[in-house]
């Protein structure tokens, strides 16, 4: 064999792992990106909480108490 035909085969070897790596992760990617739109959202929320709480557990649980409000508030009233 030689070293061209050898880089060849594992170049389609990677492709095909990565392939298979994106058919197992593909149905985490919407999840991820809603979730990191909300990180961006509600962090400058977070930031004010924290200013008065000076605690950072406690600022994250008043956030997450928030953020719950605010989205399951709504689907219930929509679900009712």
């Amino acid at each position: 064999m030689t070293r061209r035909f050898r880089i060849g085969i594992l170049v389609v070897i990677v492709a095909l792992a990565s392939y298979l790596a994106y058919l197992i992760m593909a149905p985490f990617f919407a999840p991820l990106m809603w979730a990191t739109v909300f990180a961006i959202v509600f962090y400058p929320v977070y930031r004010f909480i924290l200013r008065y709480v000076r605690r950072p557990a406690l600022a994250s649980l008043a956030t997450l108490t928030l953020v719950l409000v605010v989205l399951l508030g709504p689907l219930s009233y929509l679900s009712y």
